[in-house]
């Protein structure tokens, strides 16, 4: 099958990036480089510290600490398999709703047939802080729902629900039209 077949047939609802990849990923990797900046001074300076006499701390310590937080926070993602990117596409010649999560390490596909799909609805919380956490899910017939994507905007939320609403509407229109 040619590039442009695949093109036509697939189309892109909805594109993003998890907004807590960056923050771990980059954070963590600059924690990791300070830390071993201050291992590196430790050993160009030999036995050092900082702060007041009495409370004062090796700057080796302080680098250890630093790198190894870093370290493992940088690896969160990696690990934890956090999603860095997430797209939803509709296969119109399958008649399926395509949700693909790329991490570090692999691409994860949902396939979704477009006849199970009851709804679209947008799943209200609110976290601890009181701030809201909305997840656009797609309700199934079997009761199963499936999140798409969360956000803390309300409007970003219904626009989403309303893009991936139109959309099914669309193609569940021309269906029933070529049958």
């Amino acid at each position: 099958m040619n590039d442009s077949t695949t093109e036509a047939r697939l189309s892109l609802i909805l594109r993003c990036s998890t907004p807590l990849f960056r923050p771990f990923f980059l954070g963590g990797l600059a924690l990791l480089a300070v830390g071993l900046a201050f291992l590196a001074a430790d050993l160009v300076l030999g036995r050092s510290t900082i702060g007041p006499p009495g409370g004062s701390v090796r700057i080796a310590g302080l680098g250890a600490f630093l790198s190894t937080f870093g370290f493992f926070l940088a690896m969160l993602p990696l690990v934890g398999r956090m999603p860095y990117r997430r797209e939803v596409l509709l296969d119109e010649t399958a008649g399926r709703l395509i949700r693909r999560d790329q991490t570090l390490v692999r691409t994860r596909e949902e396939w979704i047939s477009l006849v199970e799909i009851r709804g679209v609805e947008v799943e209200n919380a609110r976290f601890v802080d009181g701030d809201p956490d909305l997840t656009v899910v797609l309700r199934l017939d079997s009761g199963r729902s499936v999140p798409i994507d969360r956000f803390t905007d309300p409007g970003a939320a219904a626009s989403a629900a309303s893009l991936l609403r139109d959309r099914l509407a669309i193609v569940g229109s021309q269906a029933s039209k070529s049958s």
